[in-house]
């Protein structure tokens, strides 16, 4: 009996491996970004805010008709609602992009940034911005084939190679393994799919992470049935999750209706995790010790 409950433990209690997986908002949390939104003043005419502004005064206009729900006072002017065209420097094109990118200052997220790039993991921008989704993929090419700031696109094939590895899959050139890492990662700017949606791009936002995580979740299962498929039973793959973002309003609504994802605020520059659902895998990894320690 004792050796049965060894080996049904042994099939059932598999080293888990974790994946982690990474969702960023853009401005302010990855970068400081020298691009403005342009409001609209009392006499007619334009002033422009910056995007850490932006997030703690977005709630002062109405999301339907981007008038001020009363006027109030911005950099000695008095602001009575957004431009008639608001977001434009947030469609501009991949040139004009990726020169404010090297302009930029790196935010409370960068090192996370780092991080998945340099693990292979997939990511997703998630951002109020209304550039085409090329434009992002393009900046990221960039950055990893150009060692921004502690990317390092070796660390990155070497990732790459260990993950098929343990995946059981084979690893192609670091050109072709690069294209796959950027078409698998989901670039989703809200303006460029809801052009009003920078207003109030939570709601939004939330369909995005749900839409990322359901794609790696799927992944994740092709991954593991492909292990058993193959006879690897040593261990299993789990998907871990983390959404970071500056904007308080996305933060309080990502905490309330996001579940399976770790949540952190980078409001104020500070980087701080406002929301942990590892629980489950830290309790079921001391379960499976215990069961470890004392029966085996």
């Amino acid at each position: 009996m004792r050796n049965l409950i060894k080996r049904i433990l042994k099939e059932q209690f598999s080293e888990t491996i974790t994946m982690k997986y990474y969702m960023f908002d853009w401005d302010d949390n990855i970068m400081f970004m020298p691009t403005k939104i342009y409001l609209k003043t009392e006499d007619d005419g334009e002033i422009g805010m910056g995007t850490e502004s932006f997030a703690e005064y977005r709630k002062n206009f109405d999301p339907k008709t981007g008038k001020s729900f009363e006027p109030f006072e911005y950099d000695g002017e008095m602001i009575v609602g957004l431009s008639d065209n608001p977001f434009r420097d947030f469609r501009s094109g991949e040139s004009e992009f990726i020169r404010d990118m090297k302009n930029a200052e790196l935010g409370p997220a960068w090192e996370d940034v780092v991080e998945a790039v340099n693990s292979g993991s997939y990511l997703a921008i998630i951002t109020a911005r209304g550039h085409n989704p090329e434009v992002f993929k393009k900046a990221f090419y960039e950055l990893i084939t150009n060692n921004v700031e502690g990317i390092s696109i070796e660390d990155f094939y070497k990732s790459i190679k260990n993950r098929n590895r343990k995946a059981g899959e084979n690893t192609g050139s670091l050109e072709d393994e690069l294209d796959d890492y950027l078409d698998n990662c989901l670039f989703f700017p809200v303006g460029y799919y809801y052009p009003n949606g920078g207003i109030k791009p939570e709601e939004i936002k939330l369909e995005a992470i749900r839409m990322f995580k359901s794609s790696v979740e799927e992944l994740i299962g092709y991954l593991n049935d492909n292990l058993s498929l193959k006879g690897i039973t040593e261990y299993k793959l789990k998907p871990v999750f983390g959404f970071s973002d500056d904007d308080l309003k996305n933060i309080e609504f990502a905490v309330k209706e996001i579940k399976g994802v770790n949540i952190y605020s980078t409001h104020g520059g500070k980087k701080e995790k406002v929301k942990d659902e590892e629980d489950e895998l830290q309790i079921e990894t001391r379960i499976k010790k215990l069961l470890y320690k004392y029966i085996l």
